[in-house]
């Protein structure tokens, strides 16, 4: 059995940050019935797959936080562009 302080990280994590079973399971490289039974408390991570867990999650994190920040330059870019428009009338 896996240690529940582990199990809930894992479950926990993935739903703060939207992260389905199976988009964790293909970035790990492993099952969804693996990373399910890992987060039921079935099975314990080895630590090679605790540690490509720990950087699936780190390395979706990123790639959000690098999507927000497009889309924020985005956003302040067209807004910049509205308030010239507007200005120039």
């Amino acid at each position: 059995m896996a240690d529940s302080y582990s199990v809930c990280r894992i479950r926990n994590i993935r739903h703060k940050y939207g992260i389905t079973v199976r988009e964790l399971a293909d970035e790990v490289k492993v099952s969804q019935q693996y990373i399910s039974r890992l987060e039921m408390g079935l099975e314990k991570p080895t630590a090679r797959n605790r540690k490509l867990i720990k950087n699936a999650l780190t390395l979706y994190y990123l790639r959000q936080e690098r999507r927000l920040a497009l889309l924020r330059n985005e956003l302040i870019e067209q807004r910049d562009s509205l308030l010239q428009l507007e200005s120039e009338t």
